[in-house]
């Protein structure tokens, strides 16, 4: 495979690899945000009387850590597809450094 071809393929992985990205970071805030209201919400909620039952309470707090952890999930991931993107661009440079020292 030469340079040319290298390039023409790379080009839209890394496009491509943008576009999840920014979608991977939207679904991070929103999850984050989401698990601040639940958060927030049950805190308020035990300061005035505290929730029905211990099993909602369980609950609520089990659903507000899955949104945490989905949100650190996508945040990992958009970190791997910025590594990803930083990383083609190095070979792609590596690549023409050769083939100006020839």
């Amino acid at each position: 495979m030469d340079f040319e071809s290298y390039k023409r393929t790379s080009v839209p992985k890394i496009v491509q690899i943008k576009k999840v990205n920014k979608i991977f970071l939207v679904l991070a805030i929103i999850f984050l945000i989401f698990f601040i209201a639940l958060l927030i919400f049950y805190l308020v909620k035990q300061n005035d009387d505290g929730l029905v039952n211990d099993f909602i309470d369980s609950t609520w707090l089990a659903i507000s850590l899955l949104c945490f952890v989905i949100s650190v999930t996508f945040f990992v991931s958009f970190g791997i597809g910025i590594y990803k993107i930083k990383a083609m661009k190095q070979v792609e440079k590596d690549i023409e450094n050769q083939l100006k020292e020839l």
